[in-house]
C-alpha cells in the first residue's frame, strides 16, 4: 500500500456550487503537525448566505481519531461573496491526512467513493492525486488553492491563495490532475468551485 508512505498531506477540500464565493478563512486542523495518523474524513454541509459559515454538518466517513479536529476546522471556515445569493449552498469538505515518511515517494492516485447526488449538489472529487514531496525542497508549510471546476468535472483554473516557495508548484501539478463529478442543479451538470488546503511535511530521511 504505497499511499501509506507519502508525505503528510492534510487536505481540506471544500466544494461549492455557483454563484462563486471566496474562502477567506481556512484554518488548519489542530495537531496537524504532530499527527501520525493517515486517513480520509469527508464532511457534508452547506454555506449559509447570511453568515458565510458552514452549517448542517454531517459526517460522511472518517476514523474517529481525526473526525473532531476536522469538524472543528470546518466550523471555522468563513466565506466572502455570500451576499450575492439567498439561502444556502451545498458544500463538502474532504480532509486527507498523511503521516510523515522516511523518504520522498512518487505521487499516488486515489479513487474515492461515488456519492454523486442525483439532482443537486456540489462537485465531488472522484480521482485524487496527492503531490509528491519535491526533491529540491527542504520546506514545510501549507499551500492553499482555489479551483474552478467546469460542467465536465475538469479543473479549468487554479488560483494560489497562499503560497509556500518550492511547494506551490507541486500542489498545483497535483490538483490539475484531479477528476470531479460535476456539480448538479436541478439534475443538470454545472460549474463549481473547490478550495484545497495542502500541508506538506518534510520527509525524515532516515536510513
Amino acid at each position: 500500500m504505497l499511499w501509506l508512505y507519502r508525505p503528510l498531506l492534510s487536505l481540506a477540500l471544500l466544494l461549492v456550487t455557483p454563484p462563486l464565493v471566496h474562502l477567506s478563512n481556512a484554518p488548519l486542523p489542530r495537531n496537524v503537525a504532530s499527527t501520525a495518523e493517515t486517513g480520509l474524513v469527508i464532511i457534508n454541509g452547506q454555506i449559509d448566505g447570511g453568515s458565510g459559515r458552514m452549517s448542517h454538518l454531517q459526517l460522511d466517513q472518517g476514523p474517529a481519531v481525526l473526525v473532531e479536529q476536522s469538524l472543528d476546522t470546518v466550523r471555522q471556515f468563513q466565506f466572502e461573496g455570500t451576499n450575492n445569493f439567498k439561502g444556502a449552498l451545498p458544500a463538502t469538505a474532504v480532509f486527507l491526512f498523511r503521516a510523515r515518511t522516511d523518504l520522498p515517494d512518487s505521487a499516488h492516485r486515489f479513487s474515492l467513493p461515488d456519492n454523486e447526488s442525483e439532482t443537486c449538489g456540489p462537485p465531488r472529487v472522484a480521482v485524487m492525486v496527492d503531490p509528491e514531496y519535491p526533491v529540491d525542497s527542504a520546506a514545510e508549510g501549507t499551500v492553499i488553492l482555489q479551483l474552478t471546476i467546469d460542467s465536465n468535472g475538469t479543473v479549468v483554473n487554479t488560483e494560489v491563495i497562499r503560497e509556500v516557495p518550492s511547494l506551490t508548484q507541486a500542489a498545483k501539478d497535483a490538483v490539475s490532475a484531479w477528476k470531479f463529478k460535476p456539480a448538479k442543479q436541478d439534475g443538470k451538470a454545472t460549474a463549481g468551485v473547490a478550495v484545497a488546503v495542502i500541508t506538506f511535511r518534510r520527509p525524515a530521511y532516515t536510513y
